[in-house]
């Protein structure tokens, strides 16, 4: 089979398919509302949901409860982590400071001191991310 005739018989089944779905759906929703009712309710009260009684809600419409979460405490989980960031952000310091002081920067490129100028930024932009909330 060649790939023109593959790709036809691919997508020519579910094309296919759907005017039956259509039609066999056709009986589940009046096309009109009964006499006295309007189609369209206007106000919010009249309306009863997305699903009506009796019918099972697919699963994918299915959401799990939020949980609550209480944001003081999550604003205390993130203080304690900026004070711990904090203070490795400051013994990265010093440590960048000593081998800024052995190495003559010059002359020699320390792959050590790209390594925690790098550390240094990501902590850095965590601790930004941290107090920005």
């Amino acid at each position: 089979m060649d790939r023109r005739k593959f790709i036809g018989r691919l997508f020519a089944a579910p094309l296919l398919a759907y005017p039956a779905s259509l039609a066999a759906r056709a009986g589940q929703f009046p096309s009109s509302a009964p006499p006295g009712q309007n189609q369209f309710p206007s106000s919010p009260q009249s309306q009863q949901g997305p699903v009506q009684p009796g019918q099972v809600t697919p699963p994918w419409l299915q959401l799990p409860p939020m949980p609550t979460v209480d944001p003081k405490v999550v604003l205390k989980e993130d203080q304690k982590e900026i004070v711990r960031d904090a203070k490795r952000l400051l013994d990265l310091a010093s440590k960048l400071e000593h081998q800024v002081e052995k190495t003559d920067s010059s002359r020699i490129l320390s792959l050590n001191m790209i390594h925690t100028t790098t550390e240094i930024e990501k902590l850095a932009k965590h601790i930004r991310s941290l107090a920005s909330g």
